[in-house]
């Protein structure tokens, strides 16, 4: 797996891996974690446009109940064996 960073609101450089990306009707959503091997806490972010300087993606945490279960959903069916809880 890649390791790709983010940076946060506040500026600080976070790097994550890509376990599955998933398409949702027009909403792009990655699982991340950081971790590459083994159990790890998970986080589902989802695309929220682009910076328009940089054409980099924005995305942001998934926190609504019902999204997230969807999200978990989608993602979950790419990864064969693995539930997201």
């Amino acid at each position: 797996m890649e390791r790709i960073s983010f940076i946060k609101d506040d500026g600080e450089s976070v790097g994550f891996f890509v376990v599955a990306q998933a398409k949702i009707g027009e909403t792009e959503y990655l699982l991340v974690t950081e971790e590459e091997e083994g159990d790890a806490d998970a986080v589902i972010l989802k695309k929220v446009g682009e910076d328009s300087d940089t054409t980099d993606n924005i995305y942001e945490a998934v926190d609504d109940d019902d999204e997230l279960e969807k999200a978990a959903e989608a993602l979950s069916e790419l990864l064969d064996g693995v539930e997201l809880v």
